[in-house]
């Protein structure tokens, strides 16, 4: 696969890869492949409902927020993306009506900041972009706009899901968003890397979430030790959340 995508990338260029990976993706999960390599994915069509309010942080390609957008079709989905070139496939593949594109990073502040995407075994590794601490390996870099969430998104009137992916970043995006998320208490589904997940449980379970694994298409809740060593997505949530 590897070599595959090597060959795409060097005759299409990033923005006609982009696209067509993204394309392709989508539509072999519209076609129930991949059940084993991406159950988070597959699991949104048994959970999210037509009337929900949904933010993809980290929404890169599209391919949450595509799906967000076809089962809540008469709520809103929120796809934050700030890097240009994939914001631009992100808005080609979510084009729905209810779909909004958020062009920031989320953290802190409101400041300029660089993101950088890797190359690995020359593969253009779309999906590993991150705020830059180290260039090495990143052959692209951009300059984008950061703002706290809880700013943006203080006006929301309700908000049902929230997905976030900000490869290491999520704790400070999370420690940001409190004000939003105190008040609207959604479903968090997150990639947590393992040297932040006793600060992500602290953080969180202040407003009384607890972490929950998906197995079969159920979420159950994770003992605390449990959860700090399985290797996957994290789902949180609240006792009062009977959605």
């Amino acid at each position: 696969m590897s070599i595959t995508r090597r060959i795409l990338f060097k005759v299409l260029g990033v923005k006609k890869y982009l696209t067509f990976i993204s394309k392709t993706y989508i539509k072999r999960i519209e076609q129930g492949k991949y059940q084993e390599k991406y159950p988070e994915l597959h699991f949104l069509k048994h959970f999210i409902k037509p009337h929900f309010y949904c933010i993809d942080i980290g929404a890169n390609l599209g391919y949450y927020s595509y799906f967000l957008c076809k089962y809540a079709d008469k709520g809103k989905v929120w796809g934050v993306e700030p890097v240009p070139v994939f914001a631009e496939v992100l808005k080609k593949n979510c084009n729905f009506a209810h779909f909004t594109h958020i062009p920031y990073a989320l953290g802190a502040e409101n400041t300029a900041i660089t993101m950088t995407t890797p190359v690995v075994n020359g593969v253009f590794r779309h999906g590993l972009t991150k705020i830059n601490t180290d260039s090495e390996n990143s052959s692209h870099t951009y300059q984008v706009e950061m703002k706290i969430p809880d700013e943006i998104f203080q006006n929301i009137p309700r908000l049902d899901f929230i997905k976030c992916d900000v490869e290491g970043y999520e704790y400070i995006v999370f420690q940001n968003f409190m004000k939003v998320i105190e008040k609207h208490l959604p479903v968090l589904q997150i990639e947590i890397q393992p040297h932040l997940r006793e600060k992500m449980y602290t953080l969180l379970n202040s407003l009384g979430y607890l972490p929950h694994k998906l197995e079969n298409h159920t979420l159950t809740m994770l003992s605390y030790e449990n959860y700090l060593s399985l290797p996957q997505d994290i789902y949180f949530l609240t006792p009062t959340i009977t959605r």
